[in-house]
């Protein structure tokens, strides 16, 4: 199985001041040098087109961590220094992930990852993404849990989020995870080992 996941450095809130004029002629902003992308053009881009499919709030917390997470640069980078050029990132790679977004694909799966009770997981199509609430899950089983060495078992695990952060968590802990789909199993696996945690998976 080959996993292809974009690990890249991603958070802020969406404070920019743009005007109308800028607004109305950012689709038509043709790349200087052939590839440069600026900070400027990226986040702008983010935020117009998924303006169309969110909130406001929403469409700017997206662009946000795409900008954190893929680029390497926050909200006082952008403000400081918009015209800086990205060099993490291609012209064809940002067109790319921008027709995504603008499909309705989870940024998640768009940059490859997502955190879960303070780990990286990969995600990718075919997965579901670990939601912030199930996080409350792991934290009153750890809580209650009173056995040195408890015995989880993790049905429908998908990412394996649950599992890995059990693992994680309760050091002496047996964790078993089961799905029935393959693909999900191949993405538990890969987070399990990215982590050297033991999940025996089925």
């Amino acid at each position: 199985v080959v996993f292809k996941f974009v690990d890249s450095p991603h958070k802020w809130q969406n404070k920019c001041q743009k005007s109308t004029a800028c607004a109305q002629n950012l689709n038509s902003i043709s790349y200087l040098c052939g590839a440069m992308l600026t900070r400027h053009i990226i986040y702008y881009k983010l935020l117009t087109t998924l303006r169309t499919l969110y909130p406001q709030s929403e469409a700017a917390a997206i662009a946000e961590r795409y900008c954190n997470d893929v680029c390497g640069f926050g909200y006082f980078d952008l403000t400081l220094n918009p015209s800086v050029e990205v060099e993490e990132l291609t012209e064809v790679g940002f067109e790319g992930d921008l027709a995504r977004l603008a499909a309705g694909e989870p940024v998640q799966y768009v940059i490859g990852w997502t955190e879960f009770c303070d780990l990286r997981f990969w995600v990718r199509s075919g997965v579901l993404i670990p939601r912030p609430e199930t996080e409350e899950l792991v934290a009153m089983i750890v809580g209650d849990n009173r056995l040195e060495e408890p015995r989880i078992l993790d049905i429908g695990t998908g990412s394996g989020a649950i599992a890995v952060s059990l693992a994680h968590k309760i050091k002496g802990a047996r964790v078993e995870a089961m799905d029935l789909s393959v693909e999900a199993l191949e993405v538990a696996h890969f987070n399990a080992r990215s982590h050297g945690l033991n999940v025996e998976l089925f």
